[in-house]
């Protein structure tokens, strides 16, 4: 049983269409980072603090008009990023969700044998239990002291519960009908 869900082991973050995204997005991250910094390096050449300013980086005129000259693209740059990202968020979440989706719905289709082995078990331990209740009764009959744990009062005691195999069989039924 446990070898035919061995391919469903795999954690969401790492299903194929959302690592893949996910791959995506932290490449586009980087590249929004890195045009942040560009541009921002650029902008303080460009704009260098008042002279009253204790720390005044020493620009020269050739490295001012080079960044001038480079401003508009390194703004592009961060444009395009910064929309790369911005697309591929909903996308990996979307594909999250999918994947989440898929993976529960198989997950649970492969705990329907489980969920018979454990109904019927239920099943079992009922008729072991009705065995029990003539027995007691039986020995209660015959002048033997009574038990003192009828069947149904273990059922009472969790796990176990009266209705624990109607409702397993019910769920069963609704998971094979889907």
């Amino acid at each position: 049983m446990r070898k035919a869900i061995a391919e469903l082991d795999i954690p969401i973050d790492e299903q194929p269409n959302v690592a893949e995204l996910t791959t995506k997005l932290a490449e586009a991250q980087a590249e929004l980072n890195a045009a942040e910094a560009e541009l921002n390096h650029l902008t303080a050449i460009l704009n260098p603090l008042p002279a009253s300013s204790t720390h005044t980086p020493n620009v020269s005129e050739l490295e001012a008009l080079r960044a001038r000259q480079q401003e508009p693209f390194a703004h592009e740059r961060y444009v395009l990023a910064k929309t790369a990202v911005l697309e591929l968020r909903p996308r990996v979440e979307a594909a999250r969700i999918e994947a989440l989706r898929h993976v529960t719905d198989v997950r649970t289709r492969a705990r329907v044998p489980l969920l018979k082995r454990f109904s019927m078990a239920l099943d079992e331990a009922a008729r072991i239990g009705e065995e029990l209740a003539v027995f007691d009764q039986e020995t209660v009959q015959l002048g033997g002291s009574n038990p003192g744990h009828p069947f149904a009062q273990l059922l009472d005691e969790p796990p176990y519960r009266q209705g624990d195999a109607t409702r397993v069989r019910q769920l069963v039924d609704t998971l094979e009908q889907n």
